[in-house]
């Protein structure tokens, strides 16, 4: 809420976060869209193999209500991080941002009119033509480490944003302080 606000003061800790760190961590305060994570993390739990969709596009695979909302709300979220990041309190002028390239300001604006995953909401593609949106290539993965591990990587995207579900119980034993 914050961020989509554009509340100086989170948009600095968020700044000063990746600045810092390279990531930072995000807290999510909408019941919905906490719903909607919960229940793709779920779905991810359930996987037959590692990865959805798989890689291997000759594998057939569904997307499920829970899955489409998980991505959309990934997708919010990411949308206004960008936003927020990109976001500069001095650069407005009638209530319109002028820090970021026309070619970006056109994306983010037409963000909120964006349809996914079709018109009822029930392809199991996101968008309908992706060279044509301006976030048409970007992309959802659910992952169960109970099937598998990512190999060494470096993320192509500008922003990825990952959840991920914490367990109830951690062993103490292997519990290691987090640093301030």
């Amino acid at each position: 809420t914050d961020l989509v606000a554009k509340r100086v003061d989170s948009i600095s800790l968020l700044r000063s976060c990746l600045c810092k760190r390279g990531f930072a961590l995000v807290h999510v305060d909408q019941a919905e869209y906490q719903q909607n994570i919960q229940k793709g993390l779920e779905e991810a739990a359930l996987l037959s193999g590692f990865r959805f969709p798989p890689t291997d596009t000759t594998e057939s695979f569904q997307y499920t209500d829970a899955k489409r909302h998980c991505f959309r709300t990934l997708m919010d979220i990411g949308v206004s991080t960008f936003t927020a990041l990109t976001h500069d309190e001095n650069k407005i002028s009638n209530n319109k941002e002028e820090s970021l390239p026309k070619s970006l300001l056109d994306a983010v604006e037409q963000y909120d009119n964006l349809t996914l995953f079709g018109n009822n909401f029930d392809t199991n593609e996101p968008f309908e033509d992706s060279s044509s949106n301006p976030f048409g290539y970007s992309f959802f993965n659910l992952f169960s480490y109970d099937a598998g591990m990512l190999n060494a990587h470096v993320d192509r995207g500008l922003i990825t944003i990952i959840a991920a579900k914490i367990p109830d119980r951690i062993d103490e034993s292997t519990d290691q302080q987090q640093p301030e």
